[in-house]
């Protein structure tokens, strides 16, 4: 890879980043439960891959033998399974309708009557995941 190109890549992986962390203050603001609850989860996933490398390193430069380095690659895979299994488990309470109409950009220039009457004649749907919202051609 040439160096123009490896430079285009990390400044487009910089400005992600700039966007990423832009939009996770944005949240902070808004909603801190959930932005705790991610920072922690990222945190936690974070370290267990840190501990994954170094087992992987310290094995490698001969410092611990296999059998060591499998039964530290066994306790991090679980700890990896159970932090999957608390973030999947962990549900973020509900919004209001009055949270979802308030925060929908094209509402924003609608009064407070014309938005009490978008929350009045709402009706809350539960899609799954993979469900289709609207197919395209529908009305």
């Amino acid at each position: 890879m040439d160096s123009q190109c490896f430079e285009a890549l990390r400044q487009l992986a910089l400005s992600d980043n700039t966007e990423v962390l832009s939009c996770m203050a944005k949240l902070k603001g808004e909603f801190p439960v959930v932005t705790a609850k991610i920072h922690t989860v990222y945190t936690a996933r974070s370290l267990l891959n840190m501990q994954r490398k170094t087992t992987h390193h310290l094995h490698e430069e001969g410092v611990i033998d296999g059998g060591e380095n499998a039964r530290l690659k066994t306790a991090i895979e679980k700890k990896m399974h159970r932090l999957g299994k608390f973030h999947a488990s962990t549900r973020c309470k509900a919004l209001t309708k009055e949270v979802i109409v308030r925060n929908v950009p094209w509402m924003e220039g609608l009064g407070d009557c014309e938005q009490l009457e978008v929350v009045y004649l709402a009706t809350p749907k539960e899609y799954h995941r993979g469900e289709y919202l609207i197919k395209q051609g529908q009305e």
